[in-house]
């Protein structure tokens, strides 16, 4: 249930990312806060730098803020946008135009990327809050996928003036403390939807979502499950997502022998029907930041099982009690936890049970409560 805001405290707030019409884990925040803060009454605009690689996403949906998309997308290639660069004075021109409707709004910017238009823009009269949606070691470029990302060097030169800089964990939000940042704070991506009925967990199913993209390494994921299937041929694999890791993974499929179990299903815009399906959740990607995937399973009642990429898994899974958390890249590792959960009902119920109460605090009126609550006070 939302809440309209008083009429003193009504705001403006611009949300800035990198596209807004693609269908990812991003997206979805994005739009899911808008829609929060359009439900409390707030005017919001909806604000992609480029766009998608399509053009057509989850922006198609009816609620009623504004969207905009400041690059022209007739001059982009037609499967994917031209990411490099900087922006051009049209392109900051147009962002000027949708600030100055404000005399003294909030501008919340999604991703690093999009910080170079924000920063090129005029927004003297408004309160700035930059996002990071990485764990700190991948925005350093420690992580064997993340090797030589230029974001930590992005974020150190365009964050550390903003009102404030938001993380996804406590952990590295020290980190980034300890690096000479004063303005860290901690906020958690809210869920989009809360379902009415928890899954059922009698299908023998094993779900994972998320872009088919190396850093979330799906070919551990296939030797896993090939490892636990093994010995129980009624258990399937369900990969919901598109990326440039779809033929070598079909391969792996192929090669492991499991053609008609492991199936990579494409992109799906229902995530929580595809999640209420599957009596395990799985995530078996080498770098994370505080991965909705995860969240959105467990509000749903599904037990998950996640290798501990980052500080964003312990914060959501609590290990043994609402879900398992295993060794980074420990494939067998991954099976047995899997098989665990396979050959338990009962320890899948109540893993189940508790994940769902646990995770209720990534609701989104609680989420939108600390929003508020950090508006008031970068506007003092």
């Amino acid at each position: 249930m939302t809440v309209p805001a008083s009429a003193s405290h009504q705001r403006d707030i611009f949300i800035v990312a990198n596209n807004i019409d693609e269908i990812g884990g991003l997206q979805r925040v994005v739009h899911t806060l808008a829609d929060g803060f359009a439900g409390r009454g707030h005017r919001v605009e909806l604000i992609g730098v480029t766009p998608g690689p399509t053009g057509k996403g989850i922006v198609e949906g009816t609620t009623p803020y504004g969207r905009h998309v400041l690059r022209d997308s007739s001059t982009e290639g037609v499967h994917k946008p031209r990411r490099g660069g900087r922006p051009q004075a049209r392109e900051v021109e147009r962002l000027n135009q949708l600030f100055r409707t404000s005399r003294h709004g909030i501008v919340v910017v999604g991703q690093i990327f999009a910080m170079a238009w924000v920063a090129a823009a005029d927004t003297r009269h408004l309160r700035t809050i930059g996002m990071s949606h990485e764990s700190y070691e991948a925005s350093r470029g420690i992580t064997p996928t993340s090797r030589g990302s230029t974001r930590y060097d992005r974020i150190m030169r365009r964050y550390r003036d903003v009102d404030s800089f938001l993380v996804l964990t406590a952990e590295d939000a020290a980190k980034f403390v300890m690096d000479g940042l004063c303005n860290v704070g901690v906020m958690h991506n809210p869920l989009a939807v809360w379902p009415e009925q928890a899954a059922s967990l009698d299908e023998p199913v094993v779900a994972a979502v998320g872009r088919l993209e190396i850093e979330k390494r799906y070919d551990r994921l296939i030797d896993a499950f090939a490892l636990m299937a093994a010995d129980r041929p009624e258990w399937t694999l369900s990969i919901y997502g598109e990326g440039s890791e779809r033929a070598a993974l079909e391969q792996r499929i192929r090669d492991r022998g499991l053609t008609g179990r492991a199936r990579l299903e494409g992109a799906t815009t229902d995530v929580q029907s595809v999640l209420t399906r599957a009596s395990i959740v799985a995530l078996s990607s080498e770098q994370e930041g505080l991965p909705l995937a995860l969240a959105e399973a467990m509000a749903a009642g599904v037990p998950c099982v996640a290798f501990d990429c980052a500080p964003g898994i312990r914060e959501i899974i609590r290990d043994e009690e609402d879900g398992l958390v295993v060794r980074l890249r420990d494939v067998p590792a991954m099976a047995d936890a899997l098989a665990r959960l396979a050959d338990d009902a009962e320890l899948r119920r109540q893993m189940g049970r508790k994940a769902r109460h646990n995770i209720a605090r990534f609701r989104l009126e609680a989420v939108l409560d600390q929003w508020e609550q950090l508006f008031t006070m970068v506007e003092r």
